[in-house]
């Protein structure tokens, strides 16, 4: 039977900038879903800002709920369950700092530069005042909010028991209460990370305990289909209503139980996938380049867009429905061809990381 151990040799070969070492398959796999649900839900949004507008991307956006109840702290998960804590705070901050804000950085800057198609060419005062906008408030929050998330666990993580889940718990709850105040400023994303803190810690603690838990994926799995299903066909007319915590915080100190269930079932459910659907080369590729394709997810699926959106497609719903379909998945081919590239090249992968 396979278990939560079980490793096998890096989708990509060995090469200067990585060398031979062993990979979770299931993690890079689950990771590759949680990319193409990211790209599923940005594809409308991105259209749009090119100046693609249609039925069929209404229809795409009543599903986007479904994922999005558990996508981020899925992730957090799975960077706890994956990142070592037990090294001295300077490294630990260089090493994150190399990994995490260098890439946004450089991509932030790169995304910019491939935008001007879109966008048009602007002054250079504009250009470092946008980017100055972009790296205190307005960038891409989940780096930002995993960052402060992993040193604030750096620190927590050395507590055990209950003081360490008062900790977290007051941390998360203030995260929620905090957003409520639209003047108390979110600085670098820092209620972000209060609030998916538990969750990384979630994963840190799963290390020891993963062969225990792994019983329990199935009926978990099958818990969050059903539930999730419920929820969706209830508040079809009212989506806000499933609870959500990604750039928007929407939880409450009423919703936010519902959100730990639908997160918690939700994870079970993307790794019980990722377990039973085989080393597929797409997602293992996407889940490898995952923190390549969130950073550079804008220009990559307005360039998709354009490609397909703009052939002068039109018709019927369902007509339009099928060509904002061919656009994500056209975003989906052009990153797995991006990061076969992009990972073979030392320079390259040192400074767009990996996660």
């Amino acid at each position: 039977m396979t278990t939560l151990s079980d490793t096998t040799p890096s989708i990509l070969p060995p090469t200067a900038a990585q060398p031979a070492k062993k990979r979770l398959p299931y993690i890079d796999t689950a990771k590759g879903i949680l990319m193409i649900c990211l790209l599923y839900g940005h594809m409308h949004i991105y259209a749009e800002m090119v100046g693609y507008h249609n039925e069929g991307m209404k229809l795409m956006q009543q599903l986007v709920p479904l994922y999005a109840s558990f996508f981020m702290q899925t992730f957090f998960v799975i960077t706890g369950y994956c990142s070592t804590f037990r090294i001295g705070l300077k490294p630990y901050v260089w090493k994150n700092a190399k990994t995490l804000i260098l890439p946004a950085v450089v991509l932030g800057i790169v995304g910019s530069v491939c935008d001007l198609p879109f966008d048009g060419v602007k002054p250079p005062e504009e250009l470092l005042t946008g980017l100055r906008s972009w790296l205190v408030d307005k960038g891409p929050w989940f780096v930002f909010a995993l960052f402060w998330a992993k040193l604030a666990y750096w620190f927590v993580g050395k507590l055990r028991g209950v003081p360490q889940i008062l900790i977290l718990a007051t941390l998360y709850l203030a995260g929620i209460a905090l957003e409520r105040y639209t003047d108390y400023p979110n600085y670098l994303y820092h209620r972000h990370a209060m609030v998916m803190l538990p969750y990384l810690a979630l994963g840190a603690w799963l290390k020891d305990k993963a062969p225990r838990v792994e019983r329990y994926l199935g009926p978990a799995a099958l818990f969050f289909v059903l539930s999730i299903s419920l929820q969706w066909v209830l508040w079809i007319n009212h989506l806000s209503f499933i609870p959500i915590q990604d750039y928007y915080i929407s939880l409450s100190l009423k919703s936010f139980p519902l959100h730990i269930v639908n997160a918690l079932s939700g994870t079970a459910f993307v790794i019980y996938i990722a377990k039973h659907v085989g080393n597929h080369r797409l997602l293992l590729t996407m889940g490898y380049g995952s923190l390549f394709v969130y950073l550079f997810d804008e220009p990559v699926q307005k360039g998709a867009a354009q490609i397909v959106l703009g052939s002068g497609i039109s018709g019927s719903t369902a007509t339009m429905l099928l060509a904002d379909l061919a656009a994500w998945i056209v975003s989906a081919v052009i990153f797995y061809l991006l990061i076969k590239i992009v990972y073979r090249n030392k320079w390259l992968s040192w400074m767009v990381g990996k996660w």
